[in-house]
C-alpha cells in the first residue's frame, strides 16, 4: 500500500488561469468549469490551448452559459441551450461567427447533453433548430435538421408528428393548398394530398394530388343547357 507523506504536498490555489502569468509546479488553476494542476513552472501564453502541454486535469465539472451563441469562447464542460436541445463541449474553441455552425451540425466540439422539443407556432421564413415543431397546414411536423425555413415537407429537414385536416372554403383555381385543406367544389369535397403551389394550375380529378373527402348533393334548379354541373348535384 502506497504511503504519501502529506508534507510533501505543495499544492498552491491560484484561482482562475490567467494569461501572460508566471506558474510554478504544483499550482492549481481553475479554467472553465474544469480545476488543473501545473505540471511543469512556466509563464502562460495569451490563449489557454498554447500552455496545454503544462497542465493536468485535476478535476472536471460542468457550468451552464446560456444559450448558444457565435463568436463565443467555449470551454470543456460548457453547457448551451440551443434550440429544445442542451449540449456539452467537448473541445475549448471559438465558435463561428455564424449560427449557421451550431452544436447540432458541429460534433467535432459538442455532444448532445440533452433532447427536447418545443412548439414554435405556424411554420414561418425563419431558422429552425432540431426539435422545433411547428404546425403547417392542418399538420404538425418536428424539424431533425437545422434550416432555414425550409417548408415541412420537405423531408431531409422534418419529419410528420400528426396529419390533420382543415376547411379552408370554396376550391380556388391557381390558389397555393397545403396538404390536409379541404375545399368545397360543387357539393363535393376535397382534400390535398401534397403541397400544391400558388400560381399553378390544379386539377381536383388528379388523384396524386387530391382525393375525395365527402359525396354530397346540391339542388340546382331547373336544368340548363350549357351549365356547368359537378358530381352530386340534383336538377
Amino acid at each position: 500500500m502506497a504511503v504519501i507523506n502529506l508534507g510533501n504536498l505543495k499544492f498552491t490555489w491560484k484561482g482562475i488561469w490567467l494569461p501572460s502569468t508566471a506558474y510554478n509546479k504544483d499550482d492549481i488553476v481553475k479554467h472553465g468549469a474544469n480545476v488543473y494542476v501545473i505540471t511543469q513552472a512556466h509563464t502562460s501564453g495569451t490563449d489557454f490551448l498554447d500552455t496545454v502541454q503544462y497542465l493536468e486535469t485535476m478535476t472536471t465539472g460542468v457550468e451552464f452559459t446560456g444559450n448558444y451563441s457565435a463568436s463565443t469562447r467555449y470551454k470543456v464542460g460548457d453547457i448551451v441551450r440551443f434550440g429544445s436541445y442542451s449540449y456539452i463541449c467537448t473541445q475549448e474553441h471559438v465558435s463561428d461567427n455564424s449560427t449557421i455552425v451550431n452544436p447540432s451540425v458541429n460534433t467535432d466540439y459538442w455532444d448532445i447533453l440533452a433532447k427536447g422539443s418545443e412548439f414554435q407556432g405556424e411554420h414561418a421564413r425563419q431558422t429552425y433548430s432540431v426539435g422545433d415543431i411547428v404546425r403547417y397546414g392542418a399538420s404538425s411536423y418536428i424539424c431533425i435538421q437545422y434550416n432555414d425555413g425550409v417548408t415541412p415537407t420537405n423531408t431531409a429537414f422534418w419529419s410528420k408528428l400528426s396529419d390533420g385536416f382543415q376547411f379552408i372554403g370554396d376550391w380556388v383555381q391557381f390558389t397555393g393548398y397545403k396538404p390536409g385543406d379541404i375545399v368545397r367544389n360543387g357539393s363535393q369535397l376535397y382534400a390535398a394530398i401534397v403541397e400544391v403551389n400558388q400560381g399553378t394550375q390544379s386539377d381536383l380529378t388528379d388523384r396524386d394530388q387530391w382525393f375525395v373527402f365527402a359525396s354530397g348533393t346540391g339542388f340546382q334548379g331547373d336544368y340548363s343547357d350549357g351549365a356547368s354541373y359537378d358530381t352530386g348535384d340534383i336538377v
